[in-house]
């Protein structure tokens, strides 16, 4: 696997590459050794080097490419240094620049503000808001990666503005967010009543 955990996709790191891997029985196996490359099987980035017999590993130091996908070899090698079985990760894409929300746009009724807006990559959705631009609070991110985004805020005082920040943060976890923004709830419309007097006239006899 890519990444310390389960397998990664992709990093925010330019620097350093993790990987972990499992066997079902140690026996025979005196080292593995792991090597980066840019290709399932490469050493372009990194030769063959020993891990020991630790099944996870993080490499620093690397020169690594916004874009670019690195994968992780690993064999298992015996007393002998003979090689007993090997694997390649389905690689990891360093991604290193941050989304670009534009486009925001708002419309509002007297109670709610509905805010949509346009990501330059993938990202999940998710507004923060608030009386000033301090915010205070926020929306449940939604982790459903899209470009075009949606966000209703329900429950808002009539006729007020609220301060907000769109945000969303990318499949190797870079975070866009955009400049404080203003929207309005609409003013409640005056009830206009009006009186009618009507004044009695006295019958009038022929």
């Amino acid at each position: 696997n890519d990444g310390i955990g389960v397998d990664a996709d992709a990093t925010t790191s330019a620097t350093q590459l993790s990987a972990n891997w499992v066997v079902s029985e140690l026996s025979g196996i005196d080292h593995f050794v792991y090597a980066i490359g840019t290709t399932a099987g490469g050493t372009d980035i990194l030769p063959f080097t020993s891990a020991g017999l630790t099944t996870n590993v993080t490499k620093t130091g690397l020169s690594l490419l916004h874009g670019t996908t690195y994968y992780v070899t690993v064999q298992a090698l015996n007393a002998n240094n003979d090689t007993i079985v090997q694997g390649a990760s389905d690689g990891v894409t360093v991604d290193t620049i941050f989304p670009v929300l534009s486009n925001i746009q708002v419309s509002a009724t007297t109670s709610s503000l509905t805010i949509r807006w346009d990501s330059d990559e993938e990202t999940t959705t998710k507004v923060r808001y608030g009386l000033t631009a301090d915010y205070g609070s926020e929306t449940t991110e939604n982790a459903t990666l899209t470009t075009v985004h949606t966000v209703s805020i329900a429950g808002l005082a009539n006729g007020t503005s609220y301060h907000f920040q769109v945000l969303g943060a990318d499949r190797a976890g870079n975070f866009g967010t955009s400049a404080d923004q203003v929207g309005a709830t609409s003013a409640l419309e005056a009830t206009v009543i009006t009186t009618v007097l009507v004044t009695p006239t006295s019958p009038t006899v022929v």
